[in-house]
């Protein structure tokens, strides 16, 4: 793919059928609360954060999710804490990022999107199914700035053998793997 001052285009190739898609710059869409969080190297992040109590709820999602995903419990959330909701690299608003997509590139996206953002520490993350794996991770190499992390139905250790085993026909799908081990 490729990104420009226009967005961002590529090809998708699920199945074996290729298409193109398009991203384009500028504000989110209509239906979308937040904003862009411009990374060092001029990579976008889309992010959401209401209320403003600390410490910050950070909210990460499972596999093929975005901030969308927690709708009806971000506003309740922010009732009391700041609650922050985001688009990892490469899905839903965001900009891809580079590869490997592995915990660890994840984790060190949070902590770019968080400082850029100036979402002060500690955090408290909430990890649903994928997004598990990476609030373990952020936390730890990053523990100074966590100060509570909560588990909503986690993938786990060993989590690519046991999908691998359960739906082997859909294991080695781009848009279903993931990197536990870095």
């Amino acid at each position: 793919g490729a990104k420009g001052g226009e967005g961002w285009s590529g090809d998708w190739t699920p199945q074996g059928a290729t298409s193109r898609i398009t991203f384009q710059a500028g504000a989110p869409p209509a239906a979308a609360v937040g904003r862009f969080i411009v990374l060092e190297g001029g990579r976008r992040m889309f992010m959401d954060c209401q209320g403003a109590g600390l410490p910050a709820v950070v909210c990460d999602s499972g596999s093929g999710g975005g901030h969308q995903g927690w709708t009806k419990v971000q506003p309740e959330i922010a009732k009391t804490n700041m609650a922050c909701t985001y688009d990892r690299a490469g899905a839903g608003l965001s900009d891809p990022g580079p590869f490997p997509r592995d915990a660890a590139a994840v984790a060190r996206d949070m902590a770019a999107l968080l400082a850029t953002a100036d979402i002060p520490a500690p955090y408290i993350l909430v990890g649903h199914s994928l997004g598990g794996i990476h609030v373990r991770q952020f936390a730890n190499t990053h523990l100074d700035k966590v100060a509570g992390i909560v588990l909503v139905d986690p993938s786990g250790d060993n989590q690519r053998a046991l999908f691998r085993a359960a739906i082997p026909s859909a294991a080695n799908n781009r848009l279903w793997s993931f990197d536990e081990e870095n």
